[in-house]
């Protein structure tokens, strides 16, 4: 899916995976010191679910792309003419064509509410994928120093914690690139 997404992704990834080889490499390194294998082993650990994380917020960010260059706006702006329409429609006394209108209305109702969660998980999930960047980006600089190993585990912890909350965010993201908006048959 994200290769198909598009050679913007594909570059990240490759940035990532490049930027996890030379952590790895480093802390293979510390992992010759009797006194740093456990914190080794547990940062190897960590780096790997990081680099999961990352992968996985790509993958709903390209579950997302749909909803970029859709507006809100837009969708106002039609559910306001439909009003207007559904008043004309039922002043003329057609109510069979007030209700097609309404039922319209709704639908586009719903789809203007999953444009703004899109839109709203799309920005938590840069912001996320930022930290994770940041992470890896403090861990490798920092694995070429054995002693702060202990620290780091520490802060990237947190950020795993951080992360445990947004699978909530992927079944939301699931759920709206999945649902259909318009069913023909009722």
């Amino acid at each position: 899916v994200i290769r198909q997404a598009g050679s913007h992704y594909a570059r990240e990834i490759g940035q990532i995976k490049n930027l996890v080889r030379e952590i790895r490499r480093n802390y293979r390194l510390h992992a010759k010191d009797e006194n740093m294998k456990e914190y080794v082993e547990r940062s190897l650990q960590e780096l790997n679910q990081l680099e999961k994380n990352y992968i996985e917020i790509l993958f709903a960010q390209v579950q997302l792309g749909k909803f970029k260059n859709l507006r809100p706006e837009d969708f106002s702006k039609r559910i306001e003419e439909l009003d207007q329409k559904i008043e004309d429609a039922i002043s003329k006394g057609n109510s069979d064509l007030a209700d097609i209108l309404r039922q319209q209305k709704e639908i586009l109702e719903k789809r203007k509410n999953k444009v703004n969660s899109g839109q709203q998980m799309a920005e938590i999930l840069e912001a996320q994928k930022q930290t994770v960047k940041e992470t890896l980006n403090l861990l490798r600089d920092s694995s070429l120093d054995p002693t702060s190993l202990p620290q780091q585990t520490e802060k990237v912890q947190k950020v795993l914690n951080a992360f445990d909350s947004l699978h909530d965010t992927f079944q939301e993201i699931e759920t709206l690139s999945n649902v259909s908006t318009v069913r023909l048959r009722q």
